[in-house]
């Protein structure tokens, strides 16, 4: 999505009077401002909770561009190294300026890049956090990225819910800024790890957690994940099923009020009053949530095949199963091809001497374990250990 500075840029191009120009002009000047404003509020209840850690916690989470941690990893790659047989690992830190800590989780592509993993991470973050310090304040500062598919969704917001509905938090406050203007303090963590790997080479998992962890000061706690809660399946029968427009608002608000937990939202900070809100969980789901199904490494989509073909014509029902077959089939031979050019990057690496005994016996385990697990068909579906709460 556009930001709107750069919106704005475009129009100024295209202007063609002065007139024009100076209301583009003053309206760009409105948006720095109010981009000015949200920030303030961030460093606002940062320095709340440095202030008062006893009452207040201001964490903010967010994701490392992948393709700068997909692994083996070199500076100056050998020839005939081939980027398709790359194993992309994802790296979400957790920073929490109030004790000083990083908190950082990596994780394969064999698990989504969606809600279930991003809460699942934050609650992994949220019972480090409590075992750090010994308790958890009764109001939460959460400031994430202004993505829907991973952030700002029900399954996040339900997952809130929960935790003021049991008690953990007495209020949350949920935050984004506007879209083009997302930095924060994560981003100088990546900033570390991205000049760190310019320079030096990891060549598999463990080798790439050993760097992360001495390119940032204070040292960041590491995590490998290797499977995520079904959040959005454990929750959804709990949460009603009609609320919406919550896509459109950058500020939330839960808490109690009369025994039901509301969620109000506002379109910026700077907005004096929260509106009225409304109810999203409507009751406690019993028992522990499933694990999410976990995927082949070199997982993609395959392509929807439409009700009508490119000239326009009607496809049958039969047609447009044959069809999707095709593309599934499609996605499988991909996926099996990485795999194919990921072993053969490794067996390259090992006679070039490239990578130690140590790391080729990673690479052995990790390929076994992609290779014999059945991806397609049955995934994997079981119970998960511990409480979502962190309790």
């Amino acid at each position: 999505m556009l930001c709107r500075c750069a919106g704005l840029k475009q129009e100024l191009l295209k202007a063609t009077t002065n007139k024009e120009r100076d209301a583009i002009n003053e309206r760009k000047a409105k948006h720095r401002k109010l981009v000015n404003e949200e920030r303030q509020t961030v460093h606002d209840r940062m320095f709340a909770a440095k202030n008062d850690p006893k009452k207040y916690l201001y964490l903010e989470m967010d994701s490392m561009d992948q393709d700068k941690t997909s692994i083996p990893h070199y500076p100056q790659p050998p020839k005939d190294f081939k980027d398709t047989g790359k194993v992309k690992t994802h790296v979400t830190c957790v920073r929490v300026p109030s004790l000083n800590k990083v908190y950082e989780y990596l994780y394969t592509n064999n698990l989504a890049h969606d809600a279930n993993t991003t809460v699942t991470l934050l609650d992994k973050a949220l019972g480090a956090i409590a075992n750090d310090q010994g308790f958890l304040p009764p109001i939460l500062y959460l400031q994430l990225d202004n993505t829907c598919r991973e952030n700002k969704n029900v399954t996040m917001l339900g997952y809130l819910s929960l935790l003021v509905k049991l008690g953990v938090f007495k209020k949350v406050y949920l935050g984004f800024l506007p879209v083009g203007h997302t930095h924060f303090g994560c981003d100088q963590v990546f900033s570390r790890h991205s000049t760190k790997l310019n320079k030096k080479e990891a060549p598999c998992g463990n080798a790439l957690v050993a760097l992360l962890m001495e390119s940032y000061t204070p040292t960041p706690s590491m995590g490998l994940i290797t499977s995520a809660a079904d959040v959005s399946s454990w929750l959804q029968p709990h949460l009603h099923n009609k609320f919406q427009g919550h896509t459109d608002s950058y500020q939330f608000l839960l808490q109690m009020q009369d025994d039901k937990v509301m969620v109000r939202d506002k379109l910026y900070s700077v907005i004096s009053e929260y509106q009225e809100g409304a109810q999203l969980l409507m009751s406690v789901p019993q028992g522990l949530p499933t694990h999410a199904r976990r995927r082949h490494l070199y997982f993609t989509h395959p392509k929807h095949i439409s009700r009508v073909d490119k000239n326009g014509n009607t496809l049958s029902d039969e047609q447009r199963a044959q069809l999707q077959q095709q593309e599934r089939n499609t996605s499988i031979a991909r996926a099996e091809a990485g795999m194919e050019a990921l072993k053969s990057n490794i067996k390259m690496l090992t006679e070039l001497k490239m990578l130690t005994p140590e790391e080729k016996s990673w690479w052995d385990s990790f390929i076994v374990f992609q290779e014999t697990t059945d991806w397609y068909t049955t995934g994997e579906n079981y119970i998960i250990f511990r409480q979502m709460t962190g309790s």
